[in-house]
C-alpha cells in the first residue's frame, strides 16, 4: 500500500494498550498506530482529531461498551472499519455489535500477532486508504426515491445518478421493514455491501437497495450477501433480488415487478435472498372445490376434509397462484365455513368460534407458507376434537331415539328431515351418524321397518293392498309394492298367497 493504515486502539486496560502497541513493528506491515483511549467517549473524540482507518475496540468498557461505541461510529463515521476484541463469555455482546458495521472480532485470550495482522490486512484490502470516505455517500435516499417516482425520473436519471453509481451493471432488492427490526436490517446491509456501491432508501415499509456493480454477476452477488448472512440475526426477512440491468430507466419497472412478488416471498422460507426469475409473477390460481369440501364436512369425515385442503395447499405452493394476503383471506373463509357448517351440524364449537380472533391473529403473524398450513392443521385438530367428544356423548342416545321415532311413525309419510328436526340435530349429520352407525342408509332402514309391519297386516284378509299401503306411511300403491318386493323378494300380493293360502 502506498499509504499507512492508521489504525486507534480502544480498551480500558493499559496493560492490553501497551502489550498492543508494542506487540510488532507495525509500520514493517504499513500499519501507524496513531493513538490510544481507555472508553468509547475518549475514542469518539480522537477518531474526530485523528481521521483512523481502523479502530481495535474492546466490547465491555466502562462510560461507554464497544457496542454503543459501535453504534454512533455506524452514524457518524461509517468510513472507518472497527474490529472487536472480546473474552469467551462476550459473545452475545460480539453479535450484537456486528448489527452496527463491526467487520470482525478477535478473542483476546487467544490474540496472537500473526491473527491480528492476517485480520488487519484483509480488513485494510476492502478499504480505500487515500479517501477519507471509503463506503457510502451521504443524500442518497432522496435520490433513489426520485428515481422511483415517476413523475422525477426523467429529470435526475443521468448525471445525479452517474456521480454516485459510475459502473455500468445494476441490481435493485428488496424485503418487508418494520420499526422494530429496521436498523439491525439497515445495519446488516451495509456491513454485507461494505465492498459495494449501493443506494437504499425505504418506501411504505418496503427497504429498497440499489446496487452497482463493475463485473459482477447475480451469482457473484448473491454470493457475497450469503458470505455474511451468518451475521444476520433476523430469521424472518427475505429479499427479492432482481437480475443484472443496464438501463436506469427501467429501475420503475423493475421495482414493480419486485413489489409484486414481496407478496410470494412467503413461500420461501429457507431462503433470505430470492432470485426475481426463481418466483412466479402470474401463477396459476386453480379454485378450491368448496362443494366437495362441505359434501365431504357434511359426511363427518374430518380427516378426508383436511387431506383434501392440504392437498390444494400443496398445488399453491407449487404454482404460487396466491400472494401471501390473498391466501390467508383464503383460510379465514375455510374456518368461518367451518364453524358454520359444523355449527348447521348440530355441533356445540362455541370454543373454537371464541377463539376465532386469536386464529386469525395467527394467520396474520404467518410469516412464512409453513406457518399458515401449520395454523390451519391446528384447527382442524382442535375442531376434531371438539366433534368427537361430542359424538362419543351423541352416541349413546341418537341410536335409541331415531329407532324409537321410526316405531312410533312408521305410518306416517314423514321425511329424515322430520326426524333430524324432531331430534334437533342436522339432517346431513342424521343421515352420515346412522350409516357410521349401523352400515345401512337410514332411508333403507325406514322401508325394511315399513315392509316387516306391511307382512303383519297382510295376514288381515279384510285389509286391501291398498289400505296396507298406507296404513304403514305409503301413499303411492305402486311405490309400496316396488319397496316391498325388494325387501321380500315378492309382490304384496304373492307375500298374501303365501301366508294365508289364497288362490289354493
Amino acid at each position: 500500500m502506498d499509504k499507512l493504515c492508521r489504525l486507534l486502539i480502544v480498551d480500558d486496560e493499559l496493560i492490553l494498550r501497551n502489550g498492543l502497541r508494542y506487540l510488532c513493528n507495525w509500520e514493517a506491515h504499513d500499519i501507524q498506530i496513531v493513538g490510544e483511549a481507555a472508553n468509547g467517549e475518549e475514542a469518539l473524540e480522537l477518531v474526530e482529531e485523528l481521521q483512523p482507518h481502523i479502530v481495535l475496540v474492546d466490547i465491555v468498557m466502562p462510560m461507554m461498551n464497544g457496542v454503543e461505541f459501535a453504534k454512533i461510529m455506524q452514524e457518524k463515521h461509517p468510513q472507518v472499519r472497527m474490529i472487536v476484541l472480546s473474552s469467551f463469555s462476550e459473545f452475545d455482546y460480539v453479535r450484537e455489535a456486528f448489527k452496527y458495521g463491526v467487520s470482525d472480532y478477535l478473542l483476546k485470550p487467544k490474540l496472537k500477532v500473526e491473527d491480528l495482522l492476517t485480520l488487519i490486512e484483509k480488513v485494510k484490502g476492502e478499504m480505500d486508504l487515500s479517501s477519507k470516505q471509503v463506503v457510502k455517500k451521504d443524500n442518497t435516499s432522496s435520490l433513489l426515491k426520485q428515481l422511483l417516482n415517476p413523475f422525477h425520473q426523467e429529470v435526475c436519471i443521468s448525471s445525479p445518478l452517474e456521480e454516485v453509481m459510475p459502473e455500468p451493471n445494476f441490481i435493485l432488492m428488496k424485503c418487508k421493514i418494520c420499526d422494530s427490526y429496521k436498523e439491525e436490517l439497515v445495519s446488516w446491509v451495509h456491513h454485507a455491501l461494505k465492498n459495494i456501491n449501493f443506494i437504499e432508501t425505504i418506501i411504505q415499509e418496503e427497504y429498497i437497495v440499489l446496487a452497482n456493480l463493475k463485473h459482477y454477476d447475480e451469482r457473484i452477488f448473491l454470493h457475497t450477501l450469503r458470505e455474511a448472512v451468518s451475521y444476520l440475526t433476523l430469521d424472518k426477512v427475505n429479499f427479492i433480488v432482481s437480475s443484472i440491468f443496464i438501463n436506469p430507466s427501467s429501475l420503475i419497472q423493475i421495482s414493480n415487478e419486485l413489489s409484486q412478488l414481496l407478496g410470494k416471498a412467503f413461500y420461501f422460507k429457507e431462503k433470505t435472498f430470492i432470485l426475481q426469475s426463481e418466483m412466479k409473477k402470474e401463477g396459476e390460481k386453480k379454485e378450491f372445490d368448496i362443494a366437495l369440501f362441505n359434501s365431504t364436512l357434511n359426511g363427518l369425515d374430518m380427516e378426508s376434509c383436511k387431506k383434501q385442503l392440504l392437498d390444494y395447499y400443496e398445488e399453491v405452493k407449487k404454482e404460487q397462484g396466491y400472494d401471501e394476503y390473498s391466501l390467508k383471506r383464503f383460510c379465514q373463509n375455510v374456518i368461518y365455513n367451518l364453524i358454520n357448517t359444523t355449527s348447521h351440524l348440530g355441533f356445540d364449537i362455541s370454543l373454537l368460534s371464541k377463539d376465532k380472533i386469536r386464529i386469525f391473529r395467527d394467520i396474520d403473524k404467518a410469516t412464512y407458507f409453513e406457518e399458515l398450513v401449520e395454523v390451519m392443521k391446528q384447527v382442524f385438530e382442535k375442531l376434531t376434537t371438539l366433534m368427537n367428544e361430542q359424538v362419543e356423548q351423541k352416541n349413546s342416545v341418537i341410536l335409541s331415539k331415531v329407532i324409537q321415532y321410526v316405531e312410533k311413525h312408521y305410518s306416517e309419510d314423514f321425511t329424515l328431515s322430520d326426524i333430524a328436526n324432531d331430534l334437533h340435530i342436522n339432517y346431513y349429520y342424521l343421515s352420515a351418524y346412522f350409516k357410521n352407525q349401523t352400515s345401512e342408509n337410514l332411508t333403507a332402514y325406514i322401508n325394511k321397518v315399513r315392509v316387516e309391519k306391511a307382512k303383519l297386516l297382510l295376514k288381515d284378509e279384510k285389509l286391501s293392498i291398498a289400505e296396507v299401503s298406507g296404513l304403514v306411511g305409503f301413499s303411492e300403491h305402486n311405490y309400496f309394492s316396488k319397496v316391498f318386493k325388494k325387501y321380500a323378494t315378492m309382490t304384496p300380493t304373492s307375500y298374501r298367497r303365501k301366508q294365508v293360502g289364497w288362490g289354493k
